[in-house]
C-alpha cells in the first residue's frame, strides 16, 4: 500500500506501480490482486474480483537477489504489515477475473501455473505451501523468522480464526506490525520473467496510520 493509501504493485523487483485506486480501510476482508501481462504491456489491478485499474509499464526484469518471499514486510525490514493475511497466491500467468481466488467462501484449487499458494490452515509453523515443484523441491515451508538478518522481529505472526471464508477450522495470519515471515526460495521458483499474478485476502485496521506497506514481496 502506497503512502497515499493506494494499492501498489512492485514489478521487475525494482518498479513500484501505483494503481491510483485507494484500498478500502474499513476493517473488513478484501481480495486484492495485481496481474502483469507482457501482451498488454502493463499491470491490471483487481479489488474484490473486479478490475479497478490498468497501468502501462514495461521494463527489464531483474531476478530476485535473495531468493526469498517476504510476507508482512519488505526486504529492509521496514514497511511492516499491520493486519491479517490469508490465501496468498503467486501464479506464472496473467489471471483473468474469473480465475482469481476472489470468492470468500470458495477457495480456488491450485492450478498448473500456481507457483505458490499458502492458506495458513496448519495450526503452527512451518506452514506447507502448494504449487509448482521443480526438480522435486517446492517452495514448500516458511521460515517464520525470529532472528533472520537483516530483519528484526518480535516473533511469529499470530494464528487467528477470523478468515474470509468464515468456515470453522479455517485460519489466517495476523501481523501486529513487528512480526514478519520469510519463505526461502533456493531453487529460484520465484525468478519470474513473464506474465504473473500476485493475489491475497487482506484485512487491516481502519484507523491505522499508513506509509508504504507490503503484504508480500519477492526479494
Amino acid at each position: 500500500v502506497h503512502p497515499n493509501g493506494n494499492i501498489l504493485f512492485t514489478l521487475f523487483a525494482v518498479v513500484d506501480v501505483d494503481s491510483g485506486v485507494p484500498f478500502p480501510f474499513d476493517g473488513e476482508w478484501h481480495h486484492v490482486a495485481s496481474s502483469y501481462s507482457l501482451a498488454d504491456g502493463g499491470v491490471h489491478f483487481y479489488l474484490d474480483g473486479s478490475e479497478v485499474s490498468f497501468i502501462p509499464e514495461t521494463g527489464a526484469f531483474k531476478p530476485p537477489g535473495t531468493r526469498q518471499l517476504d510476507i508482512g514486510v519488505q526486504f529492509t525490514g521496514l514497511g511492516r504489515w499491520p493486519g491479517d493475511i490469508d490465501r496468498v497466491r503467486i501464479s506464472t500467468a496473467a489471471l483473468t477475473p474469473d480465475q482469481l481466488d476472489s470468492v470468500a467462501a470458495e477457495v480456488k484449487p491450485v492450478r498448473s501455473d500456481t507457483t505458490i499458494f499458502f492458506n495458513f490452515d496448519k495450526g503452527s509453523a512451518p506452514y506447507p505451501g502448494d504449487g509448482v515443484q521443480p526438480a522435486g523441491t517446492a517452495l514448500s515451508t516458511a521460515d517464520w523468522v525470529i532472528d533472520h538478518p537483516p530483519f528484526v522481529t518480535d516473533g511469529d505472526p499470530s494464528k487467528v480464526t477470523d478468515t474470509p471464508s468464515k468456515v470453522a477450522g479455517d485460519l489466517s495470519l495476523q501481523f501486529g506490525g513487528k512480526d514478519i515471515a520469510a519463505v526461502e526460495d533456493p531453487n529460484g521458483v520465484l525468478n519470474l520473467n513473464g506474465d504473473w499474478t500476485l493475489e491475497a485476502w487482506v484485512k487491516v485496521n481502519a484507523n491505522f496510520r499508513w506509509r508504504v506497506r507490503y503484504f508480500a514481496r519477492i526479494t
